[in-house]
């Protein structure tokens, strides 16, 4: 799961962070997610900042990123 957060793929990419943060790796899975937050792709930007969402207050850290992503998109 670990060389998942390096796929070519974002898509890939998220979902990897996104396992591997619901298994207790959150440390190493916030910032892959943060980083798609700056995407110029809108939907790379969406799917992480669901994914971030989801995750709740465990991913309070990328509340910053996010709140740019947004800034961004309007």
């Amino acid at each position: 799961m670990i060389q998942a957060l390096q796929d070519p793929s974002a898509a890939v990419r998220i979902e990897a962070a996104n396992a591997l943060a619901r298994m207790g790796g959150l440390e190493r899975a916030l910032p892959v997610l943060i980083q798609e937050l700056q995407s110029s792709d809108l939907d790379v930007v969406l799917h992480a900042a669901r994914t971030l969402e989801l995750l709740g207050s465990r991913a309070s850290a990328a509340a910053d990123a996010m709140r740019q992503a947004r800034a961004r998109a309007e």
